[in-house]
C-alpha cells in the first residue's frame, strides 16, 4: 500500500512538471504529448510493484471518460 502511494505521488509530481515544462517531446518528425507517457509509466510502475493488475490499467486507458489519458 505504501509503494502504491509513493508511486502515485511521484507520478502526479512528474505529470504536473511534464505538462508545465515539457508538454511535448519531439523525436525526429514525431511529436508526442507527455501527459499520456507519464501516466503510462506510472501505471507500469504500479504493475511492476504488484499494486494493480493489467486489466485495471487497460480499463483506465481505454474507458470512455473525460480523464482518459489517451483521449486528452
Amino acid at each position: 500500500m505504501i509503494a502504491a502511494l509513493i508511486i502515485t505521488i511521484i507520478t502526479i509530481i512528474l505529470l504536473i512538471t511534464s505538462v508545465l515544462f515539457y508538454p511535448t517531446i519531439k523525436i525526429g518528425k514525431i511529436h508526442l504529448g507527455t501527459y499520456w507517457i507519464v501516466s503510462l509509466l506510472g501505471a507500469v510502475a504500479l504493475l511492476i510493484a504488484g499494486s494493480t493488475n493489467f486489466y485495471s490499467i487497460y480499463e483506465a486507458f481505454t474507458s470512455e471518460t473525460e480523464v482518459n489519458p489517451l483521449k486528452i
